[in-house]
């Protein structure tokens, strides 16, 4: 016996389960119709034979009595079923408890009178049948209220006891022989009969909670699934199996022929001929030892499912249906992203290496020959950090569709990554020779395009490398392309160059002085000389500018131009600039308050916040003033990120260091630059001096900016001072306040500048 049952047989019954048992008190009106209709005739049978007004007055309550309980049981039994809260059940019962004890009572009224009152051996019978009959009734059909089948007993059973004691004789003996175990019959058959309606009951319950659960369950599966018998009918399915033939998903696919469930699918349109055969084979005619057998169904509207059908032993079978519809989106957007650049929709860098590799090894088979471009767009990077990513995104497409639109169809392109685009050219019989090729592709991406009302013009250097009969291997292409791409920028942009055995030394060398670079900066092995920068009035020297010397131990001397951007590439810069910073800071104090020290500082450096600390340091461990300190930063330096170069500039500028302009007019954007940074100082490149003795527009221009800059409160110097004659015009020209050239003085060491400025030596200017 369960515990939810014994807890029933308790009394302790939850709602539902009591609301169950009382309706099952209204299940039978007409038995209850047919047994009160003999009873009231026997109770008026026993009034008339007896002729006592007791008898009357019974019959007429029971009469009473049952009309209440046939209005009881129309009331409830209009009802589909028993509604409300615990409480209203309880009265239900109550009521019917009251009405078949008083209808009970009133049987055990009639018995007792027709046992006291009368001698006929008729109404003796008829009044103790009567009773009987009714006290047996108790079990089969009110056993449902436990705690009233003892009441409903009594009712009965005390009036026809007491009519035993009251006749006496022979029906004191009927008490024990007949009142006493009927009374106990009636009550053991009654609680027997309860407890095993709650044991099925609880059974029903558990049954359809699991049912219930089930079918919960199997609805909501991700899987479609289905139970098929040995006959080929279907004899549980769930909504997903249903979704899988096109139809709604609350259809009831079940005791359904799956060869006509898949007649009806082809109609519909939801799965093909072709389809519907294979699943009908993979029922009909799969290999019956195997448990398990797999294939995919493309369904209507590209849907793809796979199906699992598992053999039971005894023919029947479960069929398992999974879209795998998104996963095979999936795969391929990860196969696409795994071979795609997501910007350009090109392939990528590692579609590229496998298809060179492939390319190779084809051509150690069969001859041929390979050819790889290295494409590196020209002022990409301030086209970005100018006009944000976004522009700098688009610009990448606009590149990548026009080199699209000049490859040949066998030719295999791809974005190497950043800025940089590589393509792959095999199959060359009767093409386009590999220089005019890429000629084209710089003319083509040359060209200006139109990009959010801004007009680009960016430009490309190519890097070309060439392989016969599948050699040099993938890398070493790669290598020498990437070789020729650096030469051809480091020649100035916008042209291509062919792999040559040259550029291989080249590199060579340049990883030795990268190697170099790092010994000398360790060893200190730079030096500063300074160029002195005069009043153009006075001809006093107001500031020298301090210019990075190495002589190499093998090599001799080794210009700037060549060791400073390779200490960018080695991330050196930094240190380089911290000791620069320190050696002209130190120098500097022994000159005479007066003049200033002027340190150049390149792009690389405006990167990060080590410049503010390496000014901070240097200052502080030489102990010279701020203002007496000068950072010519150029136009360049400033586009690589210029919120970042402001930043940085004005918190340099707020410890009173000076900043200056260099080369001015050579970049872009160059009087936004004059409003945004902290300039103190602007200098006019030195190729406009240069150009002023030809050409007018030239002066012009030198003229015009150098008040403008005036009028911005900044000091205005010219570079490039040469001849005496450009000293005068540039004097003639404007309010320009310093000069700097050859004119005056070429860069001197330190102790020189000591000499010069304690008046032991001259400039070679009076």
């Amino acid at each position: 016996m369960s515990e939810q049952t014994l807890r029933c047989e308790k009394g302790d019954l939850p709602d539902d389960v009591r609301c169950g048992l009382v309706e099952s008190l209204f299940a039978d009106e007409q038995s209850m119709m047919l047994g009160s209709f003999v009873t009231v005739l026997s109770g008026l049978v026993i009034a008339v034979l007896t002729g006592q007004w007791a008898a009357d007055v019974a019959t007429v309550g029971l009469i009473v009595v049952t009309a209440m309980r046939f209005a009881l049981f129309r009331q409830n039994r209009a009802r589909s079923r028993l509604r409300g809260s615990g409480a209203d059940i309880r009265r239900i019962e109550r009521e019917y408890i009251l009405g078949v004890c008083a209808y009970l009572f009133g049987i055990g009224a009639l018995a007792f009178i027709a046992i006291v009152w009368s001698s006929d051996t008729f109404v003796l019978v008829l009044g103790l049948t009567v009773a009987i009959a009714n006290t047996a009734a108790i079990a089969l059909r009110n056993f449902a209220v436990e705690k009233g089948v003892g009441w409903q007993v009594a009712a009965v059973a005390v009036p026809l006891a007491s009519a035993f004691l009251v006749r006496g004789g022979f029906f004191l003996l009927l008490i024990p022989m007949l009142v006493a175990p009927l009374s106990m019959f009636v009550q053991s058959s009654a609680t027997r009969l309860r407890s095993t309606l709650l044991s099925e009951m609880s059974y029903r319950r558990r049954s359809e909670s699991i049912a219930a659960q089930f079918d919960f369950a199997i609805n909501n599966m991700s899987h479609g699934m289905c139970m098929i018998s040995t006959g080929r009918l279907i004899l549980v399915s769930n909504a997903k199996f249903a979704e899988f033939f096109g139809m709604p998903a609350d259809a009831a696919v079940t005791h359904v022929d799956f060869t006509s469930l898949l007649s009806e699918a082809i109609e519909r349109g939801a799965i093909s001929h072709e389809h519907a055969d294979r699943l009908l084979d993979l029922i009909m005619t799969a290999n019956a030892e195997a448990s398990q057998c797999d294939v995919q169904i493309e369904m209507a509207g590209g849907r793809l499912y796979d199906v699992t059908l598992r053999r039971h032993s005894n023919g029947s079978c479960v069929i398992v249906v999974q879209d795998v519809t998104e996963k095979r989106e999936a795969e391929r957007a990860i196969d696409h992203m795994a071979r795609f650049d997501s910007v350009t929709n090109l392939r990528n860098r590692r579609a590229f290496e496998v298809a060179l590799a492939e390319t190779l090894a084809a051509s150690r088979v069969g001859g041929g020959r390979t050819e790889v471009l290295f494409i590196d767009l020209d002022r990409f990077k301030q086209v970005n950090d100018t006009l944000g990513h976004k522009v700098g995104d688009k610009a990448l497409v606009i590149a990548g569709d026009r080199l699209c639109a000049l490859a040949g169809k066998d030719d295999f392109i791809a974005r190497w990554g950043g800025d940089e685009f590589v393509i792959l050219r095999t199959k060359l019989a009767g093409s386009t020779p590999i220089e005019a090729y890429a000629a084209k592709i710089i003319a083509e991406l040359s060209r200006p395009s139109s990009i959010e009302g801004a007009e680009i013009v960016l430009g490309a250097s190519i890097g070309i490398a060439v392989a016969i009969g599948g050699e040099p291997c993938a890398d070493v292409i790669l290598q020498q392309a990437d070789m020729a791409l650096y030469t051809a920028k480091r020649e100035g942009r916008g042209r291509y160059r062919v792999y040559e055995d040259a550029m291989s030394r080249d590199a060579q060398e340049r990883r030795l002085l990268e190697l170099d670079l790092h010994v000398a900066l360790a060893e200190q092995a730079f030096t500063l000389v300074y160029q002195p920068i005069v009043d153009l009035e006075t001809r006093a020297v107001v500031c020298c500018e301090a210019l990075a010397r190495w002589i190499h131990p093998t090599r001799g001397p080794i210009s700037p131009a060549a060791f400073v951007p390779a200490l960018e590439e080695l991330n050196l810069i930094h240190a380089f600039g911290a000791w620069s910073l320190q050696r002209a800071c130190a120098d500097a104090v022994r000159w005479p308050p007066h003049v200033r020290v002027s340190v150049n500082v390149s792009a690389k450096q405006l990167e990060a916040d080590f410049l503010y600390d390496a000014v901070r340091r240097a200052l502080d461990a030489a102990g010279l003033q701020a203002n007496r300190l000068e950072l010519e930063i150029t136009e360049t330096a400033l586009l690589r990120d210029s919120q970042a170069a402001q930043n940085t500039l004005q918190r340099i500028h707020a410890l009173g260091v000076r900043i200056a302009l260099d080369d001015f007019g050579t970049g872009y954007s160059s009087l936004s630059h004059l409003m945004r940074f902290p300039l103190d100082k602007v200098k006019i490149d030195q190729s406009f001096t240069a150009l002023s003795d030809k050409e007018e527009k030239a002066a012009i221009l030198i003229e015009n900016v150098a008040r403008l800059s005036r009028q911005l409160g900044m000091v205005v110097t010219v570079e490039g001072v040469e001849t005496t004659e450009q000293l005068e015009r540039m004097k003639r020209l404007g309010p320009i306040a310093e000069g700097q050239g050859y004119l005056f003085s070429k860069p001197i060491p330190s102790a020189a500048v000591e000499k010069l400025l304690e008046g032991r030596s001259a400039l070679h200017v009076a």
